[in-house]
């Protein structure tokens, strides 16, 4: 009898040591919602992310959004996401903004944080303005782009003397599909006249609207050509794309002419090419071209590396033909990783 309640005794405890491992491996998975699922209840927070700034004229100039000297929300601390490789390769710093919106709610206007202009900051965000500086923001993996400020002329100036304008409300218009989140738009508003001593205030509202479309369909709007506002140089394309054809066509007579006298003296019969060797004139690689077609050391090696580079070559061409016809762009970050 002992024994048979010492073993039900054993059985419970290890029932006991296993069903909260059980739990927490079911629990996250009925449980679970945000960013990771896409899914959101009411009500729920959702987080905005700024990532980078820079320059309009020039996209692959970026900087972190604090090197620019903005204020954040007072008593929150500044939390990073996690990125995965490919959003290291592409230079994302995602940081919680503090902004605080929550899924289906609107926000009427309500203050952000608060800032004075000094000789500190307000020579940075002066040259930010006056460089068109763009800000990049993230809301459930969804990019949005607004501008830093603007130059305008005040009220009664001239045009000589604009002004850096810096814009202090974001309108987030946000669209939503059962539980997902489908689109998003910023509009910058509120602008004020940037000089020593003003006093600043950032608010932002929130418009929460209902809208029939995919969530699978979410990114088309990235992936239409008019969507981005930046104008192709043609000129500079056309004028880099001859001088490209202009210097392959010089190396390429450069090398015909050379490999034609080669091919004309290494056609000769072996008489005749004992006495072009005995004659002197080859020198370097020349004079081993009998050996260019042997079978090389370390076979093997060479195979491998010959191998990996079509492997590569392999590997870009299906992965890009992969983020074409598939879904691979609609994770950030994504197609990097899987190259990688």
């Amino acid at each position: 009898h002992s024994v048979h309640t010492s073993s039900a005794a054993a059985g419970r405890m290890k029932l006991t040591a296993v069903l909260p491992l059980l739990l927490g491996l079911v629990l996250p998975q009925s449980c679970s919602a945000g960013e990771s699922t896409h899914k959101y209840a009411q009500g729920e927070e959702v987080t905005i992310w700024v990532n980078k700034i820079g320059p309009f004229h020039n996209p692959q100039e970026t900087y972190q959004y604090d090197s620019l000297g903005l204020c954040r929300e007072s008593g929150r601390p500044a939390r990073h996401k996690s990125q995965g490789l490919g959003g290291m390769l592409s230079g994302d710093d995602l940081v919680d903004s503090g902004m605080q919106i929550y899924f289906r709610t609107d926000v009427e206007s309500r203050t952000f944080c608060e800032m004075q202009l000094d000789g500190d900051n307000i020579g940075k965000i002066t040259s930010s303005v006056e460089q068109h500086f763009w800000y990049q923001m993230y809301i459930d993996d969804l990019p949005v782009w607004g501008m830093i400020g603007e130059l305008m002329q005040p009220d009664g100036g001239s045009e000589e003397g604009e002004q850096a304008f810096i814009y202090t409300h974001k309108a987030f218009s946000i669209s939503w599909n059962h539980k997902r989140i489908i689109e998003i738009n910023l509009t910058s508003e509120k602008p004020v006249a940037l000089t020593s001593g003003q006093k600043l205030k950032f608010t932002y509202s929130v418009k929460w609207t209902n809208t029939q479309k995919k969530f699978s369909n979410r990114f088309d709007r990235y992936l239409d050509s008019g969507f981005f506002e930046h104008k192709i140089h043609w000129f500079s394309v056309f004028n880099s794309v001859m001088m490209v054809v202009f210097l392959c066509g010089l190396v390429s007579l450069v090398l015909m002419r050379v490999l034609r006298n080669d091919y004309s003296r290494y056609s000769l019969d072996e008489e005749d090419m004992d006495m072009e060797r005995l004659s002197g004139e080859e020198v370097g690689w020349k004079q081993i071209h009998q050996d260019v077609f042997s079978q090389p050391k370390f076979l093997e090696l060479y195979a491998s590396l010959i191998g990996t580079g079509y492997q590569l070559f392999v590997l870009t061409f299906w992965g890009i033909l992969i983020s074409v016809i598939g879904s691979l762009h609609t994770m950030r970050g994504s197609i990097p990783s899987m190259l990688l």
